[in-house]
């Protein structure tokens, strides 16, 4: 796979969309509630997309003065609101049969810029649950986190409701468990407790491991470790022993199709779609990732600075060339 032509300035980054293909983002996908799959078919036959990722601070308080706004026209009380919104087992759609509230997720969609009115939805149920008023955590909460999750999985909702807490806000507090892990070359000894404790918590499962218990009983891996670590090793058997190699030339390459990607934040990628290209064959979407986060250490206070900035040092200091050709090379070859 080779990609050529690569200009040896800085790339066209896409444009921020102007007032009129606000208005028709918004005419497409806040105009009515739409599911994810609905959203995804527009975006196939329009062409255009919704706006993903975290909401930013500028949006949620966006979202706090159009609610505002909108109690203040019909003289409702924000209680009155919550008692709506988040009455025992009431769901979206029993809001909206509610005339008071029939036309506030869109009504709030609508002041946003390409937010589909399921994200807006999503988006102020975090904001507004009651169970993000608990307070901090506590280790014995934590604990609990952990033995409901070994019960429940990845069902944030079902812990929610025997936490007392919003299901979101119990998976941003599981996230915080991933840790950091050993650096440098994994051991044989790493190696083998990653592959028995694979084997083990598939058998228990439904064949997908939790990473949290395999990083638990390696001991010295994070999660995430664990996770890209078996990734590659399944790959180099796919690939007959063969592993991707990160070069200077694939590194750039990365860094320009997020440029040109007009992100804002790093919760805006879909690392999933920028696959499409042929060239990240051998890589998982989730190495891209990583990469990504590991290149960014290199700028001075990355984590300050905006994500324009943050993508054009890094294009100034990786060198670009004519071709980019990923270099494909046996473990008897490169060190881990």
């Amino acid at each position: 796979m080779t990609v050529s032509s690569v200009d040896q300035s800085i790339p066209k980054r896409r444009q921020k969309p102007t007032p009129a293909e606000i208005a028709e983002l918004r005419d497409l996908f806040a105009s009515r509630w739409l599911t994810v799959e609905s959203l995804r078919e527009i975006e196939r036959s329009s062409g255009k997309r919704f706006k993903r990722g975290k909401f930013s601070d500028a949006e949620k308080s966006t979202i706090r003065d159009a609610l505002g706004n909108y109690l203040a026209e019909r003289g409702l009380t924000h209680q009155d609101f919550l008692e709506a919104f988040f009455l025992k087992k009431r769901q979206s759609k029993e809001v909206y049969s509610d005339d008071r509230f029939k036309e506030v997720f869109r009504t709030v969609a609508q002041k946003l810029d390409g937010r589909p009115i399921l994200l807006v939805y999503q988006c102020m149920r975090r904001m507004y649950h009651p169970g993000n008023m608990r307070g901090k955590w506590n280790d014995e909460q934590d604990a609990e986190l952990k033995r409901l999750f070994q019960i429940h999985g990845p069902d944030w909702e079902a812990i929610g409701l025997v936490m007392g807490r919003y299901g979101m806000s119990c998976r941003d507090r599981f996230k915080l468990f991933r840790g950091r892990g050993s650096t440098g070359p994994w051991t044989e000894d790493e190696l083998v407790r990653l592959q028995n404790a694979v084997l083990q918590v598939r058998r228990q499962s439904d064949g997908r491991p939790c990473w949290l218990l395999v990083s638990e009983m390696v001991a010295t891996r994070s999660v995430t470790q664990c996770q890209l670590k078996w990734i590659s090793l399944e790959m180099q058997l796919n690939n007959k022993g063969q592993r991707p190699v990160w070069t200077p030339e694939l590194e750039y390459y990365l860094i320009t199709r997020l440029y040109e990607l007009g992100v804002e934040h790093e919760s805006e990628i879909i690392w999933r779609e920028l696959m499409d290209d042929g060239w990240t064959t051998f890589f998982h979407h989730g190495m891209l990732r990583s990469r990504f986060q590991l290149l960014r250490k290199r700028v001075r206070n990355h984590r300050s600075i905006d994500m324009d900035t943050l993508l054009e040092s890094l294009l100034l200091s990786l060198k670009p060339i004519e071709q980019l050709t990923p270099d494909i090379i046996s473990d008897s070859e490169t060190s881990e």
